[in-house]
């Protein structure tokens, strides 16, 4: 893929580079499902990278109005990938990527009615991407920076790695969803939350606010089969349900979490 950019740009990306200079840029990828793995964010440099056990991060921003730079997430960013080494013991891949978008609050989101717009992430095997909005860097944005990062990061476990045959072999023309998005985001919320814990990143008292908050979050919805959302969670009937995997789905793995501790009597559990 050749890329023409303004002068001085560059492209944030885990996509391989074959070339580059001032105004163009050459990366390659062997295959379609590589490349939609891999987005590239083009924007003035605004990056900074460190070390976490076997894994080089890199951490590129774009923030319009200059409200959020790469250097002011590092100190908040870096305990988080440590969190997860922890949790990992031996990361899963030895570059990562997160790349941020900062979008303007002035500025109306686009197609909001389609529900094709809003904040939120993207996960994929070597990077993740993020569309926040952009404001004073403090308090609820880096708590919202460490949980969505920790969230995104995780989806190497699943389902990027852990997953059915519908993900292993996705159709993008006319997608066939999989039974398992309760498991596939529900799971991945609440670890998101537990590697935090257990690095005291956050307190006990924190991570069962937050645990009450998902249950209080439930009542919105009616019963229904969270198997049978997931499978057709494209539909108009089933998409409102969707935001839900976030809420009782991570709230089934709290459950299991505490079977499977009082079934093994304290020596198996989730997080170990």
């Amino acid at each position: 893929m050749n890329y023409t950019k303004p002068n001085g740009w560059f492209g944030a990306t885990s996509l391989p580079q074959k070339s580059s200079n001032n105004t163009k840029d050459v990366f390659t990828a062997p295959n379609y499902t590589f490349l939609v793995d891999n987005p590239i964010m083009y924007s003035l440099p605004d990056t900074i990278s460190f070390q976490v056990n076997n894994m080089r991060v890199h951490v590129a921003v774009y923030s319009p109005n200059k409200m959020i730079t790469a250097a002011q997430i590092m100190p908040d960013l870096e305990p988080t990938a440590r969190a997860l080494d922890n949790f990992f013991g031996t990361l899963p891949v030895n570059q990562y990527n997160f790349l941020f978008y900062f979008a303007d609050q002035s500025v109306p989101l686009p197609d909001v009615e389609s529900g094709l717009s809003g904040y939120g992430a993207l996960e994929h095997s070597y990077c993740s991407m993020y569309y926040l909005p952009e404001a004073p860097y403090s308090g609820y944005l880096k708590q919202l920076i460490r949980d969505v990062t920790s969230h995104e990061f995780l989806h190497i476990l699943t389902p990027l790695t852990i997953h059915s045959k519908q993900i292993e072999d996705f159709n993008f023309v006319t997608p066939d969803m999989s039974q398992h998005l309760w498991m596939y985001e529900g799971l991945t919320e609440y670890f998101a939350h537990l590697i935090q814990l257990r690095s005291k990143l956050v307190t006990e008292d924190d991570f069962w606010k937050e645990m009450r908050n998902k249950i209080d979050e439930t009542s919105r919805f009616d019963n229904f089969s969270f198997t049978e959302m997931s499978k057709r969670v494209v539909e108009k009937d089933f998409e409102k349900y969707y935001t839900s995997v976030y809420q009782e789905g991570a709230l089934f793995g709290l459950c299991l979490d505490l079977l499977l501790l009082k079934e093994s009597n304290g020596k198996a559990a989730c997080a170990n």
